[in-house]
């Protein structure tokens, strides 16, 4: 490895570790950075990186979607479906 490499490699395993603390959406931004940084330095973590990053994101949006479905619901007999059908005839 060259030194650039070395050092970028270096940056992205600490922000790699202090990311493991942070909320989801703080995680994702870092993850997305360390793609961004060793896009052409490490190609294999930058793509890892960059997809952990994206699968953060969506699963934090299913979660916040779901729990509006749970706040918004009135009628605890709805299924699933038609719990999601309300809050989207609601919100859209």
């Amino acid at each position: 490895m060259n030194p650039q490499t070395v050092a970028l490699m270096a940056m992205a395993e600490a922000a790699f570790q202090a990311a493991l603390s942070l909320p989801p959406f703080k995680r994702a931004d870092v993850y997305e950075g360390i793609a961004i940084a060793l896009n052409g330095h490490a190609p294999d973590i930058s793509v890892s990186a960059d997809s952990a990053a994206e699968a953060i994101r969506v699963a934090e949006g299913h979660q916040l979607l779901l729990t509006k479905l749970f706040e918004n619901n009135n009628e605890p007999s709805l299924g699933a479906g038609e719990l999601a059908n309300n809050f989207l005839a609601q919100n859209l």
